[in-house]
C-alpha cells in the first residue's frame, strides 16, 4: 500500500487530530520487538539518584532503532527514587515513576492493521547514554502464550501498545529538525502508521496521523540523538 493510498484511507476514517499537545502522552507508546516473547517501550526521561552503576547491561532489543544506549535492569524499589528532571508545572506536567504502568499490568499490544494481542509488563529497564544522569526508563511487556503464534508472525520489530486503542492522538511539537530520510516501519490503519525519521545525528520513531491532509508525527514518539 502506498503512502497516498494510506492518506486516502485515513481521510475515509475521518481520523480526528486535535491540535498540539505536549510530548508526554499517558497510555500509549512505541513499543519495539525485543525477542521472541517481549517487547520494550519507553514510557519517560527520569532523573536517576545513582551516578554510575556497574550492572551487566541487557543486550539490545532485535528491533534496529530500539535502544540509543545500553539497557540496565531496573527495579520497582530503584524506580521509586526516580523523579522528574525539572519542576512541574500545569504546562509541563511531568508524573514521575508513577506513570510508569505497574507490574501484572495487563495492555494491548497493536501488532499491525486492526490485529491486537495481550502483553502483561514483567519488569523495567533504564536506557543510560549521554544523558545521564537523566536516562529513559522503560517497560518490559511479555506476550500472553495464547498470542505468540501471532505476535512472532507478525512482520514489523515496531509497534504501539496501551491501555486502549487510540482512533486519534496529539500531533508532536518536534520543531526544526532535518529529516535525512524516513521510513515506514508498520501501517496500523485509521490509527496512522509508524515510521523512522533519520537525521543527522539520531532518529525518531513515531506514530505518524493525518493532519490537514499530510502525515506528522504525533506526540507517541521514541527519539534519539540530536
Amino acid at each position: 500500500m502506498s503512502v497516498a493510498q494510506i492518506v486516502t484511507m485515513l481521510v475515509a476514517g475521518a481520523l480526528a487530530v486535535p491540535s498540539a499537545v505536549t510530548r508526554q502522552q499517558t497510555g500509549l507508546w512505541v513499543a519495539f520487538r525485543y525477542d521472541a516473547d517481549r517487547v520494550l517501550f519507553y514510557v519517560d526521561r527520569l532523573i536517576d539518584p545513582v551516578t554510575q552503576d556497574d550492572s551487566r547491561p541487557l543486550k539490545p532489543p532485535v528491533a534496529r532503532y530500539g535502544a540509543g544506549g545500553y539497557l540496565l535492569s531496573l527495579s520497582p524499589e530503584r524506580l521509586s527514587t526516580f523523579r522528574p528532571p525539572e519542576p512541574s508545572t500545569p504546562d509541563t506536567a511531568r508524573p514521575g515513576p508513577n506513570h510508569v504502568p505497574a507490574i501484572g499490568t495487563e495492555l494491548r499490544l497493536m501488532l499491525g492493521g486492526d490485529v491486537e494481542v495481550p502483553a502483561v509488563v514483567e519488569t523495567y529497564v533504564e536506557q543510560w547514554g549521554s544523558e545521564n544522569p537523566t536516562v529513559r526508563v522503560a517497560a518490559m511487556a511479555r506476550v500472553r502464550a495464547g498470542a505468540l503464534v501471532t505476535f512472532r508472525a507478525a512482520p514489523s520489530a515496531y509497534f504501539l501498545i496501551g491501555a486502549y486503542s487510540p482512533l486519534a492522538v496529539g500531533v508532536g511539537i518536534r520543531r526544526g529538525v532535518e529529516w535525512k530520510r524516513s521510513e515506514i516501519l508498520n501501517r496500523l490503519g485509521p490509527r496512522g502508521v509508524l515510521t523512522v525519521h533519520v537525521a543527522k545525528a539520531g532518529w525518531c520513531v513515531s506514530l505518524d496521523v493525518l493532519r490537514n491532509g499530510t502525515m506528522r508525527p504525533s506526540a507517541v514518539e521514541y527519539c534519539y540523538g540530536d
